[in-house]
């Protein structure tokens, strides 16, 4: 009776099939979300930013170094940014504001044309000032 039992649970679990990945919202960088997202020459045209939040900078330790960080951001459907991963960080506190502040900016984005879910575009955040 008891292994019946076991494998009812086993079937029924089976037919449910794999539960989606759970997005942890307290990481920023969620790459597993942007399959199917548009990358590098797919729209006519790419997305455009519309609103740009720059990073608070007045919290984190001085002084702020005149570098870029480069930041992957995955941008649904509707403009959002719903991934944001570092790929080249200038210091952590810096990467975080630069993450924090990407995470708000909105665009304005093409008509899909094919299957694709979103874009991923690669954007630059400047936190210490000028960073020419």
């Amino acid at each position: 009776m008891r292994s019946h039992g076991l494998l009812v649970l086993t079937t029924a679990l089976m037919a449910i099939g794999p539960q989606p990945k759970r997005v942890d919202s307290s990481n920023p960088c969620q790459p597993a979300m942007l399959a199917g997202y548009c990358r590098v020459g797919c729209p006519d045209r790419p997305p455009v930013l519309r609103t740009r939040v720059e990073p608070r900078t007045e919290h984190l330790r001085r002084p702020l170094p005149r570098r870029v960080a480069i930041i992957e951001a995955g941008i649904d459907l509707t403009g959002s940014v719903v991934s944001a991963c570092v790929l080249k960080g200038v210091r952590a506190d810096v990467d975080r504001a630069a993450l924090d502040a990407v995470r708000q900016w909105r665009f304005d984005v093409p008509t899909p044309r094919r299957t694709e879910t979103g874009f991923v575009l690669a954007v630059t955040v400047c936190a210490g000032g000028d960073c020419g």
